[in-house]
């Protein structure tokens, strides 16, 4: 569980700088995403932080994915990810996206605000986990700790 929570970690983490560089974005919902996002990355920083050892972040990490609503959300995702797939194949999800992409009806269009939505709420429950869990790894990649390396790494 723990390999593959880092993993998702990583592909997560990449999201929450996305949202953090959307600051522009017109969007009330959007900027509020951003705004939740950058003041995460603010708190996400601590002194002492530096002086933590490849140990200490790794233990401080690891307990970042134990938090119930962080192993909540990856729960839903997973099992949302699951019936997509499920769901559509590969060409009736091409010929889906043809038809919304040409002529969206307003049912879709609300359908797709409503997910969007709930997708921003969602992930501003989460982000001061997930900043601090960007900032633990960013930490440990700078001194080079073997748990982070061998995520990244291929395995032979």
């Amino acid at each position: 569980m723990t390999k593959k929570f880092l993993k998702f970690s990583f592909f997560v983490l990449i999201a929450v700088a996305g949202c953090h560089n959307q600051a522009t974005d017109a969007s009330a919902d959007r900027s509020g995403v951003a705004s939740t996002a950058a003041a995460a990355q603010v708190e996400a920083s601590r002194p002492a932080d530096t002086s933590l050892s490849c140990q200490a972040l790794e233990k401080e990490f690891k307990s970042l994915t134990k938090d119930p609503a962080l192993q909540s959300y990856v729960h839903t995702k997973e099992s949302e990810a699951q019936k997509y797939e499920d769901a559509q194949s590969a060409q009736a999800q091409l010929a889906a996206s043809l038809q919304s992409a040409q002529n969206p009806t307003a049912q879709q269009r609300a359908e797709s605000k409503q997910s969007m939505e709930r997708q921003m709420k969602e992930m501003n429950e989460i982000m001061p986990q997930l900043a601090r869990a960007q900032r633990l790894t960013e930490l440990s990649t700078e001194k080079n700790c073997a748990w982070v390396r061998s995520q990244v790494e291929p395995s032979n």
